[in-house]
């Protein structure tokens, strides 16, 4: 599945971005079925650059939310930085399942 990249929703000085992250997984009942469909999730990167609060806003199938949550927790960041401290910030993300 393709992914957009963390939503400019953050008002720091210096936004947070993806410094490792893992694949999300395609649930193969959907692609047997011939299912296509997106997940939008709503989270916050830590000040430790972690995914947490992990809501899936938008999607097409529970199934496509649940692999996307999953994958987003696993996830590595640096945090968004506000006057030079980290701090926490919500992020809105589309994940889009192609095939």
């Amino acid at each position: 599945p393709s992914k957009a990249p963390p939503s400019a929703g953050c008002r720091e000085d210096a936004r947070p971005f993806v410094l490792k992250q893992k694949a999300v997984v395609y649930p193969v009942s959907l692609i047997v079925s011939g299912v296509k469909g997106a997940t939008k999730l709503e989270f916050s990167v830590s000040e430790e650059g972690k995914a947490v609060d992990i809501e899936a806003i938008e999607y097409d199938h529970e199934l496509f939310a649940r692999h996307a949550k999953i994958s987003l927790a696993s996830w590595k960041f640096k945090p968004a930085k506000h006057q030079g401290q980290y701090v926490s910030c919500r992020v809105v993300i589309d994940f889009d399942y192609k095939y």
